[in-house]
């Protein structure tokens, strides 16, 4: 059994919270929402917040994802240029995949698969989980610059006023993540921007979070859309949470409200499950009894 420091990210707030606003958003899939024209580009956090529009030739997440993958290998960029140009990824091979001595365990699934009962459960293990929801949210944070961006371009459409016990009229807003959920999944040109907004602070925390643990063992990546992305460079392996399509979206519509169609359609944001588990190292089957998957995740730490 592995055994290291238990260092899990502290979200701050209940899971429901963590998983139902960003766990949906991913890279547009098909080609003509990833470059629709009049979509806009977000700016560099820390900008100035102007818009602009992509034209059918731009390529508006090179400058920024790049930045991150181009400390990754050459054919990592490669394949992350190809993929959000709306183009064929390039094959990913098994030499791609993280090779130094530390087992970087990349956790994925879909939505309301239980990607975050499987979290919980190597924590107590003594697995470090890096979240991405955690670092989602944080990005978002009250007062941080992607959230004035987000403020900024949405008004008082997401914005929601601070604890009523503050009496400072001066005080920014926060944002309502419903109400901004509501927004983008609803419109892909919307999503694209906030996606380009978040995605690169959340792949520098990784970054980050991962440097600050340079003798630890093995650690678990947990990232929604791993696959999405092109990320699994990051992994040495990559654990999938699967279960069956029904009682994911009987899952998603208990956990978040919603009703089925409303369920479908974020689901649909996503890689289908089938198709993840196919670039699967480790299927975590999560359709019956928790203890079925505890086992599998035994067998494969031992």
């Amino acid at each position: 059994m592995v055994k290291v420091p238990a260092q899990t990210a502290a979200s701050g707030a209940s899971k429901r919270e963590r998983s139902a606003f960003l766990d949906g958003l991913r890279p547009a899939l098909k080609p003509a929402a990833l470059k629709p024209v009049g979509a806009v580009i977000p700016p560099e956090t820390g900008a100035q917040v102007t818009d602009g529009v992509i034209d059918q030739g731009a390529r508006p997440t090179d400058a920024l994802f790049l930045r991150f993958l181009g400390r990754h290998r050459s054919a990592l960029k490669k394949t992350a240029r190809s993929y959000f140009q709306g183009m064929q990824p390039f094959p990913l091979s098994e030499r791609q995949r993280w090779k130094g001595r530390q087992r970087r365990i990349g956790l994925t699934g879909g939505i309301a698969s239980g990607k975050s009962s499987v979290g919980e459960h190597l924590t107590t293990l003594g697995l470090p989980v890096l979240d991405a929801d955690v670092y989602s949210r944080r990005a978002l944070a009250h007062g941080s610059k992607a959230a004035e961006a987000v403020l900024k371009r949405y008004g008082s459409r997401v914005s929601q006023p601070l604890d009523s016990l503050d009496h400072d009229a001066s005080a920014s807003p926060t944002i309502n993540r419903t109400a901004l959920g509501q927004i983008v999944f609803n419109d892909p040109k919307e999503r694209l921007w906030l996606e380009q907004l978040v995605h690169p602070i959340v792949l520098d925390s990784f970054e980050k979070e991962i440097a600050l643990q340079p003798q630890t063992t093995a650690l678990v990546l947990m990232i929604p859309l791993l696959f999405e992305a092109s990320l699994q460079a990051m992994c040495s392996e990559i654990w999938v949470v699967h279960c069956d399509p029904a009682q994911q979206l009987q899952r998603l519509c208990q956990r978040d409200g919603l009703d089925e169609s409303t369920a479908l359609m974020r689901i649909k944001s996503q890689w289908p499950l089938s198709e993840k588990c196919q670039r699967a190292d480790l299927v975590l089957d999560n359709s019956r009894d928790q203890e079925v998957w505890k086992r599998q995740i035994t067998s494969h730490l031992d």
